[in-house]
């Protein structure tokens, strides 16, 4: 079994002040080490040895050319947890004892207090992590887009008012517009872990979507009541100045404190039985009952009557 492939790998600096020209510092290596081999990886100044091994570690990245690391690929990072790099010019820091500055280090690759959670099960890999993380951010940046829904409307206000449709109807329009700009964070929130950590575990991606499917209708929920009945114009003018009701702020304030704690104990309740699924099934039935709220504080007076 080939411990490091490297095929066709290349590397170019862009130089210059506009960065137009081009140096190659690596031109199209391949080469292959065998488990069990000793290799002797030797060169001239300047032919590349450095440059491949910053690529191999990620800390560079290849203009061309692919390589593998005990079967995975260097883009995926979660390989660093099997191998070791030792730095040309290594750095110790001066206030850390000798003892202080191998704990330091063994914390950064999860060896120390946290090596118990390493060896657990996925909820001990930070990677895995991430993608939820990223989905509850994107969640939350809707804040004050979700919790003020008619503020970009401004005097518009009144046609809402006169207009010959439910009002349920303005509010459903708007809550397909929020859920459609946060499908798409959701989904460039993917695409950039799956970029830097790798791909998410299938479990990992179920019980974030699960977790979605429950806390989006009550925030749009939430929303809609705040949005009626605690409404502010938002000024696009000027620039830092609050665009929402102090009830607002409170409310909102609050909704994302209980769903992060709610979000956080279902992911405890799993991670003590070991088993990411039980956080999918828990989110889907916690999802039961927030989606008819949801649907519920969609029309103002519960039934869907108009406004007069």
């Amino acid at each position: 079994m080939a411990i490091i492939e490297i095929e066709n790998l290349t590397k170019d600096y862009e130089v210059g002040f506009w960065r137009k020209r081009k140096v190659r510092a690596l031109d199209g290596l391949s080469l292959s080490v065998e488990s069990g081999e000793i290799f002797g990886f030797l060169g001239a100044n300047g032919a590349g040895k450095t440059t491949t091994l910053k690529l191999l570690l990620r800390l560079i990245f290849p203009t061309a050319g692919t390589a593998h690391i005990l079967g995975s690929d260097i883009r995926d990072i979660r390989m660093h947890n099997h191998i070791g790099y030792l730095p040309e010019n290594p750095y110790f820091y001066d206030y850390l004892t000798a003892r202080e500055f191998l704990d330091y280090c063994a914390e950064i690759f999860r060896f120390g207090a946290m090596n118990a959670l390493r060896h657990s099960s996925s909820f001990g890999r930070t990677p895995d992590m991430a993608f939820p993380g990223a989905a509850a951010y994107s969640l939350l940046v809707l804040t004050n887009l979700v919790y003020n829904s008619f503020g970009g409307d401004g005097g518009g206000m009144q046609f809402f008012y006169a207009s010959p449709i439910r009002f349920r109807h303005i509010l459903l329009a708007k809550n397909l517009t929020h859920a459609g700009v946060l499908l798409f964070n959701i989904a460039f929130a993917l695409i950039a872990v799956t970029y830097l950590y790798g791909a998410p575990h299938l479990p990992v991606t179920i019980a974030t979507l699960a977790g979605l499917l429950f806390a989006a209708p009550l925030n749009f929920a939430a929303g809609n009541l705040l949005s009626l009945y605690s409404p502010k114009k938002r000024d696009f003018s000027t620039f830092g100045r609050q665009n929402v009701s102090q009830t607002t702020v409170l409310v909102s304030f609050g909704m994302q404190i209980a769903l992060v704690a709610v979000g956080t104990g279902v992911f405890a309740v799993a991670r003590a039985y070991g088993n990411l699924w039980i956080a999918s099934l828990l989110f889907l039935i916690l999802a039961a009952i927030s989606i008819p709220i949801s649907r519920f504080a969609g029309s103002p007076d519960g039934s869907g009557a108009r406004f007069p």
